[in-house]
């Protein structure tokens, strides 16, 4: 747990140096280097004070000394070890003096194969460890399969959680199974791919027309890079590398309803996906205050009772076009939608003044209708939510026989510089109990540990 915690510091500390515009320095670091077992000298490890040129080698007797210009005091000191048959090292701080112990090294071996049958080359095999620090390659180091599949990775380290990750293009990547190596040991890491496949179909409009110029996109090899492709004159589409399983596919066009699908794509196949578009329907949502003058600060919600949106029904939370209290929802398909809305200072309802989304009065939408309706929210109450013996907590309230949350939840926290009580807002008059969360504990206030037992607030 210690290593994770110092590799998990680092993996931040890595990514934030900043270089240091001051004077020139001279930073002198030696040291000796011995075995972990035995205490041994170590000759031949290499010694680099990171982020600069500064390296040596140690002797016969395990001693090094460095000495490297920098353009002024480092913000953190980290000096590297690495030696053949050792696993990799680094040690942060120490000073003018640093002396390390080096066990020997684990290593990962194994063969990449394809589904289909025979060795995949050339894929890149990356050691992946619990804390991996970025900027610190030697960590988690990478290699490439050769012809016949292998690879091998010398010089990790012992007793934290690892694993190796392989990818190629035209491959999904996949992971191996974990393992927490043993210094001196080598586990066997075999790692087979699915290709990927694609994706194909045509889109037709609300007369059964082919339909261009829709947007069709896919998930690709991370949440960054999607795989798209725009239907031709014909309607037609087709999504390569995307893969295996089930894959989820949307369209879009202006005008039409957005639709997502999901269809099965078999490894190294493909998958026909053909589908009709309606016309879609727009919902305008306007929110006053109590004075009907508009609102600040608004977010709307739209559930949608026929599951549109994400795996909830949900679409939101929405911000209004700027310079209004109004949200626009375009791309709707025609079904019963629920309105939820919020606003600084005002309480949080449900259309129409409504405290939960099952008691929402519904909005029926035809395809290619334009709907609006106006929402006047009451100034909203504050629940003030003092804890002690934790140093920082979040809570929220909920009305009384309700799960759903009701306004917004507050969190706060006592320490480093900071004496903060959670402040639940946007509350419709009434009667709420409130659920504190510390870590993986859950109080009701009152000390209740559970909702029948919690204290009432009014």
């Amino acid at each position: 747990m210690r290593k994770f915690a110092f590799l998990s510091l680092l993996a931040l500390l890595f990514g934030v140096i900043p270089a240091q515009p001051a004077a020139a320095l001279t930073i002198s670091i030696s040291g000796t280097v011995t075995a972990a077992v035995g205490g041994a000298p170590i000759e031949g490890v290499a010694v680099a004070l990171y982020g600069t040129s500064g390296t040596a080698t140690t002797d016969a007797t395990g001693h090094y000394s460095l000495s490297v210009d920098v353009p002024g005091p480092p913000m953190y000191q980290v000096v590297t070890f690495q030696a053949t048959g050792y696993a990799f090292k680094y040690v942060m701080g120490g000073g003018s003096t640093v002396d390390a112990q080096l066990d020997v090294e684990a290593v990962f071996e194994g063969v990449v194969t394809s589904s289909a049958g025979g060795p995949v080359a050339g894929a890149t095999v990356q050691a992946s460890f619990l804390g991996c620090p970025a900027g610190l390659s030697q960590i988690c180091p990478s290699t490439t399969t050769d012809s016949n599949g292998h690879y091998i990775i010398r010089g990790l380290p012992s007793g934290v959680l690892g694993g190796v990750t392989v990818s190629k293009t035209g491959f999904a990547s996949q992971m191996s199974a974990g393992v927490t190596p043993v210094a001196g040991q080598t586990y066997t890491l075999d790692v087979v791919l699915q290709q990927k496949g694609s994706v194909t179909g045509v889109v037709t409009g609300p007369n059964g027309d082919p339909e261009a110029g829709v947007t069709v996109t896919a998930p690709g090899p991370d949440i960054m890079t999607p795989v798209q492709a725009t239907t031709d004159s014909n309607g037609s589409y087709t999504l390569t590398d995307v893969g295996p399983g089930e894959v989820g596919v949307s369209f879009h066009k202006t005008g039409l309803a957005d639709l997502s699908r999901t269809t099965t794509v078999p490894s190294g196949g493909q998958s026909t996906l053909d589908v009709q578009m309606e016309l879609g329907s727009t919902l305008a949502i306007t929110v006053l205050d109590e004075n009907g003058n508009p609102a600040s600060g608004v977010s709307v919600t739209v559930a949608s009772d026929n599951g549109y949106g994400d795996p909830n029904g949900l679409i939101g939370p929405l911000s209004p076009t700027p310079g209004t209290s109004t949200v626009n929802v375009t791309g709707l398909p025609a079904g019963l939608y629920r309105v939820s809305a919020s606003a600084t200072g005002l309480a949080s309802e449900w259309y129409h003044n409504q405290d939960s989304r099952a008691s929402a009065t519904p909005i029926p939408l035809s395809g290619g209708a334009s709907g609006s309706i106006t929402m006047r929210l009451d100034p909203g109450a504050t629940i003030t939510a003092p804890f002690t013996g934790v140093t920082q907590v979040w809570a929220c309230a909920f009305a009384q026989g309700s799960n759903t949350v009701a306004g917004q939840c507050g969190s706060g926290m006592v320490g480093m510089g900071m004496n903060t009580t959670p402040s639940l807002t946007g509350l419709r008059s009434g009667s709420y109990k409130v659920l504190y969360y510390t870590g993986a504990k859950r109080v009701w206030f009152g000390g209740g540990s559970n909702r029948d037992s919690g204290a009432v607030v009014t």
